[in-house]
This record gives structure tokens, sequence and C-alpha cells, in this order.
């Protein structure tokens, strides 16, 4: 009974939250919603850096939490100033490396675990504020209407999900990686292919071809390269948490944390980022 009604609440957060993001993304080509979806962003980034400082104070390491916020902050606001103005196309590497340096000079007055501190604080660097700001070039595409992307990675994204705890629920019976997540399944993670696949196909089916230069090959590859990336980045978050010895990345009602919501998009934004714009 109690999971029936965590996964109610579940399904009525998802709801509204898939609705403001709808809507958010509809309507991002307005002046006012451009700023808006830079502050929505940064916010999520912020929050997602919060709870990958707390689980690397599981393992008791620390790292500047307003300074890596900043970071996090001025990575996503110079790949948005480069979704608006290519010939900035060079900021986001430069902030990246200011960040590096900054690392590197924080820990010369305490060199125990400066490789630990180092290396995990650029690895939340990478992990969250560059994916986080790469929607914006994506969204802002110079030669397409970015947003149907953004709707296609969200879609082939959440169905891979979809098909995956649902197939693993009902019919999963042999442990995909059960020492990383008890709760994949073989099964699950071939539904999620198959949940994919159909996602694609249909956004195909009612894609308009005039705003939208997508075709079947497309809907097939992609759909499986990022279904696949999908459940890797959804195992790789399960990575950090089994490894802090930690259930949810953070405590929010019906979703558990912010990582938990976004970890199959992690790596499927530098994905698509790539095959588009690389």
């Amino acid at each position: 009974m109690q999971k029936l009604s965590d996964l109610k609440n579940r399904l009525l957060i998802s709801i509204v939250i898939i609705a403001f993001v709808f809507l958010l993304i509809n309507f991002s080509y307005l002046v006012y919603l451009k700023i808006a979806s830079f502050v929505v962003i940064s916010c999520l980034g912020c929050l997602a850096g919060l709870e990958f400082i707390n689980i690397l104070k599981q393992k008791q390491i620390v790292i500047s939490k307003i300074f890596f916020l900043i970071f996090i902050i001025s990575e996503i606001f110079s790949f948005f100033i480069f979704s608006q103005y290519e010939e900035f196309k060079i900021l986001p590497i430069f902030v990246f490396l200011v960040f590096v340096i900054y690392l590197f000079l924080s820990n010369f007055k305490q060199i125990e675990n400066s490789i630990l501190r180092i290396s995990t604080a650029a690895l939340g660097f990478l992990y969250i504020a560059i994916p986080f700001g790469m929607l914006f070039p994506i969204l802002y595409m110079q030669n397409q209407d970015g947003r149907y992307w953004i709707f296609y990675l969200l879609v082939v994204t959440k169905f891979t999900d979809i098909g995956g705890y649902f197939g693993g629920k009902l019919f999963g019976k042999r442990k995909l990686a059960v020492h990383i997540s008890s709760n994949k399944t073989i099964f699950g993670s071939v539904s999620g292919f198959f949940f994919a696949l159909l996602g694609s196909s249909v956004f195909l089916f009612f894609s308009n071809p005039n705003v939208f230069d997508f075709n079947l090959t497309m809907a097939i590859s992609l759909g499986i390269i990022l279904s696949g990336f999908s459940q890797i980045g959804d195992l790789s978050e399960s990575l950090l948490k089994r490894d802090a010895k930690i259930k949810d990345s953070s405590s929010i009602p019906g979703i558990g944390g912010i990582l938990d919501m976004v970890d199959s998009l992690m790596l499927n934004i530098p994905i698509l980022y790539c095959y588009l714009l690389g």
C-alpha cells in the first residue's frame, strides 16, 4: 500500500514537473523566458551541486561549497552566452580552465588529500555544470529550432526510464548490476531500449520535417545510443550513492533528489550536444 502511495505521489509530481518544463521550453525563445530558463537551469545546477557535495561528505571529502556553486553558475552562464553569441564559444573552456587553476591554488596550503579534493571537485564540475550548460546551445541552435531536440532528448530518455521501470517490475528476474542497483534487471534494460525506440519513432511520426531535420535512420540510431547512455547515466549516479552508502541524493518528496531526477540525462546531454554541434 505504501509503495502504491509513493508511486502516485511520484506520478503527480512528475506530471507537474513535465507541464512546467514543457511550458518553459515551448516559450523559451521569448526574451524574458530566456532569462527565466537560465535562472531555472542554474538553480537546478546549484541544487545538484549541493547534493554532490553532500555525497562527498559521506566519504569525508570536503570542498568549498560557495566557490563550487559559483563556478557551476559561471559555467552554465558561459554556455548561455555562447548560445546567444557564437563568437564566445571559447568561454566555457575558459571558465573550466579558471576553475582548475582555482582548485590547485586553493590546495597549496593544505597538501594532505589535495588529490582527492581536486579530482572530485573536477568530476562534479564535469558531471553537473557542463551537461546543464550544454542545454542552451542545443536549445538555441542557429540553423534549427532547438526546442524540438530538447523535447526529443527528454522523450527518449524518460521513455527509457519508464520502460526500464515497468519492464523490470513486471517481468525482470535476472539482475543487471546487483552490486550497484538491486532494482535494475536485464529485462528492464531491454525494455528500456524498446520504449526508447518507440518514443523516438512516435516523435518521428508527429514531427514536422519543415522545422525539424529528423529521419528514420536518426530515429533508430539516436534512440539506441541515447537509451544506452541513459541507462549508463542512471547506473553511474547509483554507483556514487552506493559508494557513499545513501539511498537518495536528497530528500525532495516524490523524486528523491535533483541528481536522482536527472541522472539519466547527464550523459545524454553531452552526447546530443556532440552529435548536433560537434
